[in-house]
């Protein structure tokens, strides 16, 4: 099962000056869409509530994995209608091992940035979608907070997306000493 993360940040790291700041808001549309694309690709999306809460729009049919800490007060009224929502508290090993038994190919990671830290610390992202905008925040939230010291990484592609310098990153995620850990 190949299990990403997909992520736009600065150049210093930070992917919202806040929890709640969307970074459709400040990427530039190269990204928007190289983003839109590779949604579409994946069915199942995982993200907290919060950022849930910054997206307006998802591909028809999208299954969203929602970390909430009360997943029984889960209310979907005001999001999109093309998504399912399951929320969950699942540990991201326990909802990996299950979504893989149920057959699913592609998980994607959306984030924010304490789910991307749990997935990766986790060992079971298999690879790192990033763009990276030529900005600097100077603070804010940052991608990695959190990092095991056994996660290692293979540039696979590389992409100049606009005369600004915007790059696209695919990385194979390699997690040495995990037990949970998919080997690339």
């Amino acid at each position: 099962m190949e299990v990403y993360l997909i992520a736009a940040m600065t150049l210093d790291g930070y992917i919202g000056r806040s929890a709640t700041d969307r970074s459709f808001d400040w990427t530039t549309p190269e990204d928007k869409a190289a983003y839109i694309a590779k949604i579409k690709t994946t069915k199942h999306l995982v993200m907290g509530h919060t950022t849930l809460k910054t997206i307006k729009r998802f591909p028809q049919g999208t299954i969203c994995h929602v970390y909430t800490r009360q997943p029984d007060q889960f209310d979907a009224a005001g999001l999109s209608q093309a998504a399912e929502y399951q929320p969950t508290t699942e540990s991201p090993e326990v909802l990996v091992a299950r979504l893989k038994t149920q057959g699913v190919a592609q998980l994607a990671i959306c984030g924010g940035s304490s789910i991307y830290n749990q997935f990766l610390a986790a060992g079971v992202v298999t690879k790192l979608y990033l763009t990276i905008e030529p900005i600097l925040f100077g603070g804010g939230v940052r991608l990695f907070s959190t990092l095991p010291a056994s996660c290692e990484l293979k540039l696979l592609t590389s992409q100049t997306l606009n005369s600004r310098g915007s790059l696209w990153l695919e990385y194979a995620v390699s997690h040495k000493n995990s037990p949970h850990a998919n080997k690339t």
